[in-house]
């Protein structure tokens, strides 16, 4: 069952409860600051500067095309200081491809998934993606059973890789985008809700490329 699906049940009336800090004894809710005029432009000064010399997100990687992205990501394997090792050296790869379910991932799937990392770990050493072709286990699907279809999983729903804790990338078999594209979700193993989410296969390779990098950058070596 879905923690959202769980209901709350108030032990205490809100109008007794309260609590007690040392000496004193605080009412429930317990009440709002509050400022003077002069202290809440302090205050609102205090945050703006904290905003303001908060680091700003890096530009990401992207792709503008499926042909300028396998340009990018052959250049980068022929590289004799590549970071990592491509899918179609890795000897699982080949089962893959082989599979009759490969022919029903997005065609922009099947060209880019040689060229990409074939597993991606985090800084922390934990594998965050590998490579893998499969149905949604059965029970994520069938207790998912309420709720907007669109964020919870489907039977057909088809797995392309998988994280160590269980959680799944997937696309959806009635994606508009298909055949050529589609929408590419991260799944929660533990709340089946979605976690992540990119809105072709060409974000997703994207940040597959990203995570692969950063892991390279402070020692992590290719697989194999």
């Amino acid at each position: 069952m879905k923690p959202s699906r769980f209901e709350p049940i108030q032990i205490v009336p809100a109008a007794d409860a309260q609590a007690a800090i040392l000496d004193d004894v605080i009412p429930y809710p317990l009440p709002l600051p509050v400022y003077s005029p002069e202290e809440a432009e302090v205050e609102r000064a205090r945050r703006e500067k904290l905003r303001a010399a908060a680091p700003r997100p890096e530009s990401g990687l992207t792709f503008d095309s499926v042909p300028a992205a396998i340009q990018f990501l052959e250049n980068r394997a022929a590289s004799p200081k590549r970071a990592w090792t491509p899918a179609h050296e890795h000897p699982d790869f080949a089962k893959i491809v082989k599979s009759r379910l490969f022919k029903k991932t997005p065609v922009a799937w099947q060209l880019l998934a040689p060229w990409l990392p074939f597993e991606a770990v985090l800084e922390e050493g934990e594998k965050q993606f590998w490579f893998t072709l499969c149905a949604p286990e059965w029970n994520t699907w069938l207790i998912a059973d309420e709720g907007d279809p669109d964020d919870i999983p489907s039977k057909h729903d088809l797995v392309i890789g998988q994280t160590p804790f269980g959680d799944w990338f997937s696309f959806r078999k009635g994606d508009p985008l298909l055949p050529g594209d589609a929408r590419i979700r991260e799944w929660d193993h533990e709340t089946s809700t979605p976690r992540d989410d990119w809105a072709s296969v060409l974000g997703f390779a994207a940040h597959l490329v990203e995570v692969a990098d950063r892991a390279a950058k402070i020692g992590y070596k290719p697989s194999i």
